[in-house]
């Protein structure tokens, strides 16, 4: 489901400049179809609806645009308004919906899989250090029972 500038203008009670604006500012976070270059109509998702409405609590609370990337970018998302359930889809063709759909599980999927690769990282250097400090455990142990039993001839 897709929904018009308009729709979002009202549902955030801004300017259909400002969503413009926020479209281009946080294009990154946002469907294709979001910013489709000039000449063609936006059109938004629920997922563009969540990323509007963490813009706008976080403009609200009078942060910055760094501010709302940094979170964005750390995958925070703002809770969808009650009144978007409300909203009628604008009249889009299936294709392009589902065209748009598969954008975004693209990006969601890379993403993910991103993320993946930064925990397994995570993982290799856990059991390295692990290993690492197996083995200066055993050398401790070692030294220890030498020196208990340097002890016992005394």
């Amino acid at each position: 489901m897709s929904y018009s500038t308009a729709q979002i203008s009202r549902l955030f009670n801004v300017a259909r400049e400002t969503v413009r604006k926020w479209s281009v500012e946080f294009s990154h976070f946002l469907s294709p179809n979001a910013t489709p270059g000039q000449g063609r109509t936006r059109q938004f998702t629920e997922s563009d609806i969540a990323v509007f409405a963490l813009v706008s609590e976080m403009k609200a609370q009078g942060k910055v645009y760094d501010d709302i990337h940094a979170a964005l970018g750390a995958g925070q998302r703002g809770e969808i308004p009650i009144a978007a359930h409300n909203l009628i889809p604008a009249d889009v063709p299936r294709s392009l919906v589902l065209q748009s759909q598969i954008r975004e599980l693209e990006v969601q999927i890379k993403l993910l899989a991103d993320d993946g690769l930064r925990k397994d990282g995570r993982i290799d250097e856990l059991t390295r250090q692990l290993e690492e400090t197996r083995r200066e455990n055993d050398q401790l142990k070692r030294r220890l029972w030498r020196l208990e039993g340097d002890e016992d001839e005394i």
